[in-house]
């Protein structure tokens, strides 16, 4: 059941409005079936969130009889709010979801209905939801102007890696070099996203199989990849810098690792990273080299690692594989059957 107390972690106890009974058992319906699709708690949670958000933002009592105005004035409330159009935005799709499972269960009923020759006023009030649920369902989405993400400069990124290793700026043993190697992977040695690095096992690294022999090697790196999962292929396998392959090793070494099915990059709990703790890390380090933290996010890291690599030479096509990018300029299929050992990528050098 749909714990109604949400309401007041919301807003106001003042202001809360409980929904009816008929639209906890309906919402209820609505989390079973997304869970029943295969979707992740943490998805089901975000939606429990921006619709009981929405219901006490509204004053809603029956969620089925929602009319598009209602969704109209909810979004002139997220604006008066500041909101981002990118929330303004998922709070909508979140709505739209559940009202799509509305439209649907009304339109079995309706067959239903139809096909038992009730009355025809209960028809037409049925049709009317449908109607209304498909007014919803055409709602544009929120124009959202997007941030600008800076790249760093090698000078930059040399001397965030400089500062964050210093012993005394840090209050645990590995807790230095596990930061330091966490920037350097995304900023010079792989350009992989935050959640791809904190995600990162040791099985994930060839270095965790290395024989030492770095001269022969040509490095590599299996990645979490981003978005929908093709072809089942959760990974991308891309090329790793090879200095920075040598320092995964020897951290590895330090860590001493039993289970190759462990974080790479372990919290104090033994556990994976969060991404906050991953931001504090960037922030700690800008905030030791005196960086400017404006417009800087970890993605920024990638940023500079694509930016450095094309001003070094890389070829477009080679840049998108190894970032696992999709096609912009519809020349990606002329490289797909390059292997990462096959991929010229000028990596960026630290002055």
């Amino acid at each position: 059941m749909i714990d109604t107390s949400m309401v007041s972690l919301i807003d106001s106890p003042e202001n809360e409005k409980k929904l009816s009974n008929s639209s906890i058992k309906l919402i209820d319906e609505f989390f079973e079936f997304n869970r029943k699709l295969g979707k992740s708690d943490s998805l089901i949670r975000n939606y429990r969130y921006d619709i009981m958000h929405f219901v006490n933002s509204c004053n809603i009592e029956n969620i089925e009889n929602t009319i598009v105005e209602d969704i109209e004035d909810y979004i002139a409330i997220l604006r008066e709010r500041k909101c981002s159009g990118a929330t303004i935005n998922r709070r909508l799709c979140a709505l739209k979801t559940l009202f799509r499972f509305l439209r649907r269960k009304y339109h079995r009923t309706l067959r239903r209905e139809k096909r038992n020759h009730n009355n025809p006023d209960l028809l037409d009030q049925i049709r009317s939801l449908i109607e209304e649920y498909d007014d919803i369902l055409n709602l544009e989405s929120v124009q959202s102007i997007k941030k600008e993400k800076l790249p760093f400069n090698m000078e930059e990124i040399a001397a965030m890696l400089s500062e964050i290793k210093k012993p005394e700026n840090n209050r645990y043993s590995m807790e230095g070099i596990r930061n330091y190697l966490i920037i350097k992977l995304s900023a010079v040695g792989t350009g992989a996203r935050n959640t791809a690095i904190r995600q990162l096992l040791i099985k994930d690294l060839s270095c965790s199989k290395c024989d030492g022999n770095c001269d022969k090697c040509i490095p590599t790196i299996n990645i979490q990849r981003k978005g929908k999962k093709e072809f089942n292929r959760t990974k991308v396998r891309v090329k790793i810098e090879k200095e920075t392959c040598k320092e995964l090793r020897n951290y590895l070494k330090m860590l001493n690792f039993t289970d190759v099915n462990q974080p790479v990059f372990l919290s104090r709990k033994k556990n994976f990273l969060s991404i906050a703790q991953m931001n504090r890390i960037l922030q700690k380090a800008m905030e030791l080299a005196n960086i400017d933290p404006k417009g800087r996010t970890f993605h920024s890291l990638r940023h500079t690692f694509i930016t450095e690599c094309i001003k070094n030479g890389t070829p477009w096509g080679h840049m998108m594989i190894q970032v696992d990018h999709k096609a912009k300029l519809g020349i990606t299929a002329k490289y797909e059957h390059l292997q990462p050992e096959d991929l010229i990528i000028k990596f960026p050098k630290l002055p």
